[in-house]
């Protein structure tokens, strides 16, 4: 993969699109929620939070209140993630290039590949 900028997530109460997001490709998961129409499961939650688990800086998007819990989500049960989350932003429209738009230029504003790169060589002096 390119170098790694950042990773978006739109959800919404049927589904969550993943990117990881570099400079010129990107990879994308797609998870369907299970849940019933006014709910969402905790396993829908825990399925996008594994997925995002070991991947850096985040920034969570889409329509509704969907995306705040499952930032609540991640505050109760994953808070050492908490800190990975840069950003929330209302987004309705979840067409693929505009999320990757807009991914790559609020990470790019945000300064994030340096601060990845800075945080990286700081847990290990020999980068």
């Amino acid at each position: 993969m390119s170098e790694f900028i950042g990773n978006v997530v739109w959800i919404d109460r049927r589904e969550a699109k993943i990117f990881v997001v570099g400079s010129h490709e990107e990879k994308k998961l797609v998870i369907e929620s299970r849940a019933s129409i006014g709910h969402v499961q905790a396993d829908y939650f825990a399925q996008v939070v594994g997925a995002i688990a070991d991947v850096g800086g985040i920034l969570l998007t889409g329509p509704g209140n969907t995306k705040f819990e499952l930032k609540a989500f991640l505050d109760k049960h994953h808070p050492e993630m908490t800190a990975n989350v840069y950003g929330v932003e209302s987004l309705d429209d979840p067409r693929d290039d505009v999320l990757l738009d807009l991914a790559r230029r609020f990470f790019s504003v945000r300064g994030h590949r340096r601060m990845h790169e800075t945080e990286a060589s700081a847990r290990n002096p020999n980068t």
